[in-house]
């Protein structure tokens, strides 16, 4: 430095020289954070890698791990149980329904819906309808009653990852009540898919939510897409989409609206669920039967035989009045209640004594 504090040519010299040491600043690595994520990609090494066999958990209904599925259906129309015995197929190998071979795996169920009693007590019914002994799942099969954490809470992704590791197969019943902040209203509700989709693509899960879907009508618009309470941004988000309805008194019908890995559909079928008998206990068991297309199908003759028993079950039980009265217990078509009634008595099978509706013996 000279006297009044300007750099001289010597300082300067020295300041401009090459250094020794090696800049390291630019190469330093950052810390990953919230703030500061980073995001790792694949080059033309790994794109183009052949590529393994597709390890399907169900390949008959076209379900892989990896983006998430959703089974859709509005109340009663049988989805909880549909998944429950998927989850007790998977983590007992036992073909699905006696129909799609599964992967054995672990399977886990986060039921935010129905609590610890019916949880539990459907998985004994279902294991019961398949002669199936708990011991001889091991420790594959696991539920998560109302668990604490939601899927839009800020830490879901880290607690969904440590608890998804080493599960095949996980169930959420219902996206709807994981998400319970969530406007399912609007296309951000897909976020919630998205963050399970990425868990399982590190842990390898097939991830299968449970949503609820409009009532379907004769000139219903938009397809699947529209069928799928909320968003169309749910249809979007998922691998597979199935629908599942059902009418009184008929099985569930099962349609197969989307497959991104196959691109390709299965034909409707059906589900039937019965009760089995063991013991003493007419409940004690629950069967899911699978039904073929052309089981679903319901003639005019069938459904007018279902009809005129549940028409005289109704008159045998006594007390029935008015035909008012036999519609409130059969429920259905009021024309045809009242029509079939009118039949009946002209053809001699029931009759209308002391104003009371009675069938002949």
């Amino acid at each position: 430095m000279t006297n009044d504090g300007t750099p001289d040519a010597e300082w300067l010299a020295h300041m401009d020289a090459p250094s020794d040491e090696p800049d390291t600043r630019s190469q330093a690595p950052q810390p990953e954070s919230p703030s500061n994520p980073t995001i790792a990609t694949i080059g033309p090494p790994q794109i183009f890698a052949p590529l393994p066999p597709v390890p399907w958990t169900v390949e008959g209904l076209g379900l892989a791990p990896g983006a998430a599925s959703v089974i859709a259906g509005y109340g009663f129309a049988g989805k909880t149980l549909i998944a429950q015995s998927l989850a007790l197929s998977v983590a007992s190998g036992k073909d699905l329904w006696g129909v799609f071979h599964v992967a054995r795996g672990r399977a886990l169920h986060l039921d935010f819906e129905q609590g610890d009693r019916l949880t539990r007590e459907r998985y004994q019914r279902l294991a019961a309808g398949i002669d199936l002994d708990w011991r001889d799942l091991g420790n594959d099969l696991h539920a998560a009653i109302m668990p604490p954490v939601y899927l839009d809470d800020p830490n879901a992704e880290d607690v969904y990852r440590r608890t998804m590791d080493g599960f095949s197969l996980v169930v959420v019943d219902s996206l709807r009540a994981a998400a319970p902040r969530a406007d399912e209203n609007s296309s951000d509700v897909r976020r919630y898919i998205d963050l399970l989709s990425r868990v399982a693509e590190k842990t390898g899960s097939l991830v299968v939510f449970l949503h609820h879907s409009r009532k379907p009508t004769e000139d219903q618009a938009g397809g699947a897409k529209m069928a799928v309470r909320g968003s169309s941004a749910i249809y979007d988000a998922c691998a597979s989409v199935f629908l599942v309805s059902a009418k009184k008194n008929e099985p569930t019908r099962v349609q197969h609206e989307k497959d991104r890995i196959r691109g390709s559909l299965i034909t409707d079928f059906g589900l039937k669920f019965e009760n089995v008998s063991i013991g003493h206990d007419p409940r004690a068991g629950l069967r899911v039967v699978h039904l073929e297309p052309e089981q679903l199908t319901v003639s005019s003759v069938d459904r007018e035989q279902q009809l005129e028993k549940r028409v005289l079950d109704v008159m045998r039980r006594g007390s029935v009045r008015s035909l008012r009265q036999v519609f409130a217990q059969v429920g259905g078509n009021k024309r045809a209640v009242f029509r079939l009634v009118k039949d009946l008595i002209e053809e001699g099978t029931v009759s209308k004594v002391d104003d009371e509706y009675r069938v002949a013996a």
